[in-house]
């Protein structure tokens, strides 16, 4: 069975896609930004669309505005994307079949849980939960310790359906296409789900069946940018935004990916790539840990306010993020290839493997593969 070619170009650096390592780290700094804002400002101002605003002070229309900046959930939909797009890209390496799902799937439980275990305890000093509650949000069966990992739910499931779409179309762009179809309109039935983002990762996976040369065309970039950040202003924040929302992040990825903007490849941008689902983890245990200043500064002007949780926040993330990354991430990712059942996957693959070979490919989302 000959499967169709996958075009992508980009940048690399060893086996790095500088453009999705630089995209990552803003999409998981937007993240916590988003939640500092929310912090400062509040979800009423945050919620407003452009009705809204003729009943707003024009300070409030302001701070509506400036959200933008800080797109929490359109960054989310970013990390889905690019899920979808790598862990594709991953598959094509890899030339993955049925008999590969067993290796798969402990792979990504090793790669994703023992931050997630990790953050979670940590957690834990704030919350105070119960040693039942904590280890369901350790397994992911409940979010509300780092609140964050109702995406990780989602990752989890993605992971599975963008597989089981590898595995039927992988060899026929046209029945690619229907898979992507089938999983948007699934959307339909399955609202109040985390089904519905199943778009975000059929989508993710079908940018490198299209040419190169679309996804270098910045005219396509800078509307996809422009529709991932404005949707929400328009059509709030939950419904058809989440839509079209996906449908700009797709963009996105797929122009970063293949040429990516200078400012993806600066130091600091790909260093918040390299810690960014660490840093996605660790940014609520920094909030919660400065409780007190938090409800210091809330009583303060809402722009200081925010200006200061978000600075006071990174401060101890960051740090935080890097010990999380070079403790438990790195270690985790060298382990999981001594697992028995990866070995015995790496040795058929090399068995299977031909001279020519696949462009290389980073992480997944909010994870790196």
């Amino acid at each position: 069975m000959s499967e169709f070619k996958h075009d992508l170009g980009g940048t690399f650096k060893g086996s790095r896609n500088e453009g999705l390592d630089g995209i990552r780290g803003l999409a998981a700094l937007s993240v916590a930004l988003g939640h500092c804002y929310l912090v400062a400002f509040g979800l009423d101002i945050w919620r407003a669309t452009v009705r809204d605003l003729f009943t707003l002070l024009p300070e409030d229309i302001g701070y509506r505005l400036l959200s933008l900046a800080f797109p929490a959930d359109p960054a989310v939909m970013v990390f889905f994307v690019l899920s979808g797009n790598v862990l594709w890209q991953s598959f094509v390496r890899k030339r993955l079949n049925r008999g590969s799902f067993l290796d798969y799937v402990l792979s990504r439980l090793w790669r994703l849980m023992p931050p997630i275990a990790a953050a979670t305890v940590l957690m834990d000093y704030f919350t105070q939960v119960s040693g039942t509650e904590l280890v369901a949000n350790t397994l992911l069966l409940h979010t509300n310790v780092l609140g964050v990992t109702w995406s990780l739910q989602v990752e989890m499931v993605g992971s599975l359906a963008i597989f089981a779409m590898w595995l039927w179309g992988r060899d026929s762009l046209p029945k690619m296409m229907a898979a992507v179809a089938v999983a948007i309109a699934s959307v339909l039935f399955l609202r109040g789900t985390v089904l519905v983002y199943l778009p975000a990762f059929a989508l993710g996976g079908l940018i490198s069946s299209i040419p190169a040369s679309v996804w270098r065309s910045r005219a396509l970039f800078w509307c996809g940018l422009a529709l991932l950040l404005t949707a929400n202003l328009f059509f709030s924040h939950s419904g058809i935004t989440r839509c079209f929302e996906i449908a700009g992040a797709t963009a996105v990825v797929g122009c970063m990916g293949t040429r990516p903007l200078r400012m993806l490849q600066s130091p600091l941008v790909q260093l918040l790539g390299t810690i960014s689902y660490p840093l996605y983890l660790c940014h609520p245990i920094a909030v919660a840990a400065i409780g007190g200043v938090v409800e210091t500064l809330t009583g303060s002007h809402r722009l200081t306010a925010f200006a200061l949780i978000s600075f006071a926040s990174l401060v101890l993330a960051v740090p935080l993020a890097w010990l999380l990354h070079v403790g438990i991430e790195v270690p985790a990712m060298r382990g999981r290839q001594k697992l028995p059942a990866l070995k015995w996957q790496k040795r058929q693959t090399s068995l299977l493997s031909q001279p020519e070979s696949e462009p290389a490919s980073n992480g997944g989302g909010v994870i790196k593969v």
